[in-house]
């Protein structure tokens, strides 16, 4: 059951990161209406996304190392 638990920690990442792009896309076209926007909701928008990004890319890692240890020593 480990790969369905990594399954649903990627698509629990990958939801956050599309919700901090719909979020920054909102963000822009608020702009674009010429409303004033708050500066730190950009940031925080910002961070979020890289934040999840970061994880998904180490999420990734952690599943590539193993393989990479496996062909390595098979060789």
């Amino acid at each position: 059951m480990p790969n369905e638990d990594i399954k649903h920690a990627m698509r629990r990442l990958s939801t956050r990161y599309d919700t901090a792009n719909e979020g920054l896309d909102n963000f822009y076209q608020r702009q674009v209406q010429g409303e004033e926007t708050d500066a730190a909701e950009f940031f925080a928008l910002v961070q979020q996304r890289a934040t999840s990004q970061q994880a998904m890319e180490a999420q990734f890692k952690l599943q590539e190392k193993p393989l990479k240890t496996v062909l390595t020593e098979s060789h």
